[in-house]
């Protein structure tokens, strides 16, 4: 595309002054035309948190546009790899995904959307045939603030930690498919936020609705709820292999302390997501799960080699992950917190 054609979507104009204390910026002609402004329109001006100036007509309501995706969907491919290409696209921002595909794979293509729609909120299908299928989203992904979506997440994963370690005590069959089962609600609440992470860096999502005040945040707050998802992930992993192995392991009294321990901690972490919690608190809160790691290093030393170590080395590996992670979520609250501090302190000495 020549320079000619291209669009502008930065100019720099020079602030003037008209009756002493009224500053004037003119609006470029092309742009005029092409929002629509006219003489005597009222337009709206907004002062953005990340500090830039945003105008528009006070007609202005973005109309809703329907975006579709068409994946042709390969029978060679893992389901997995079809699911991933499809949560892929709703993530991306189309409203509409066409599958299609040869009819002889028409019962496995039901039940992959079928998985995805269990995975992700308001995605229904809208048409159908022998050979493709019409997902639409049909919900307003604004209607449910990102602030709820993410205290839901914290509440459902505490369940789940609060429920495993009773799980394992007890060894209750019932309660380690429960926790199987609520991971489909973690999954939904991720990829629901993800997407309006998305939105919001394309500017369709304002950043307050987000809970954030600059975009930059965006990164520290995808890395929370990440963690969190993959923490509850290695949960329902330890839950699956005890429940297929559960008249055959015997948990060592010093795996069952270190589990109530971990467990523990790990919920500290979740409770101190998006608070201003002083960095102190949250580096002393870093370093007991690092001195929990040293604990789970002993215990690996003195049974390794063992025939029970093997039989626990999951849920030995499982527990690691967790704590990985959740050094992963304090690192981005710290950041997150310190972003805040320098955001504040801008915005501070700008009035003074």
């Amino acid at each position: 595309m020549s320079k000619k054609n291209q669009k502008e979507t930065r100019m720099i104009r020079k602030v003037q002054i008209t009756g002493g204390s009224t500053y004037i910026i003119s609006i470029p002609k092309e742009w005029v035309d092409e929002l629509g402004i006219d003489k005597g329109l009222d337009v709206v001006m907004e002062l953005t948190r990340d500090n830039a100036l945003k105008v528009y007509s006070s007609k202005y309501k973005e109309k809703p546009r329907d975006i579709i995706k068409e994946i042709y969907i390969n029978e060679n491919l893992l389901d997995s790899a079809i699911i991933m290409e499809v949560i892929s696209a709703y993530l991306a921002g189309y409203t509409s995904i066409k599958l299609v595909f040869s009819p002889l794979i028409l019962n496995r293509v039901g039940q992959i959307i079928n998985i995805v729609r269990n995975k992700v909120v308001g995605l229904e299908v809208l048409e159908e045939n022998e050979n493709s299928v019409t997902l639409h989203v049909v919900v307003d992904l604004s209607s449910i603030p990102t602030k709820l979506a993410i205290e839901n997440m914290r509440k459902t994963f505490k369940s789940i930690l609060e429920d495993f370690g009773n799980a394992i005590k007890n060894r209750n069959e019932e309660i380690f498919n429960s926790i199987i089962k609520r991971d489909d609600v973690i999954d939904k609440l991720y990829l629901y936020i993800y997407k309006q992470i998305n939105l919001t860096l394309q500017e369709t999502v304002k950043l307050e609705d987000l809970g954030i005040y600059n975009s930059t945040e965006a990164i520290n707050l995808y890395t929370i709820i990440k963690s969190i998802e993959r923490i509850a992930d290695h949960i329902v992993a330890m839950s699956t292999w005890i429940l297929e192995n559960i008249n055959e392991i015997q948990i060592p009294e010093m795996l069952d302390n270190l589990i109530t321990d971990v467990s523990k901690e790990v919920i500290s972490v979740v409770d101190n997501i998006g608070t201003c919690q002083k960095a102190n608190e949250l580096l002393k809160l870093y370093s007991r799960i690092h001195e929990l790691i040293e604990k789970e290093l002993e215990l690996i030393k003195s049974l390794k080699g063992s025939k029970q170590f093997y039989e626990i080395y999951p849920i030995l590996d499982g527990l690691r992950r967790a704590m990985a992670y959740s050094i992963d979520i304090i690192e981005a609250q710290v950041g997150l917190n310190m972003e805040r501090e320098i955001n504040g302190n801008v915005k501070y000495n700008k009035m003074h």
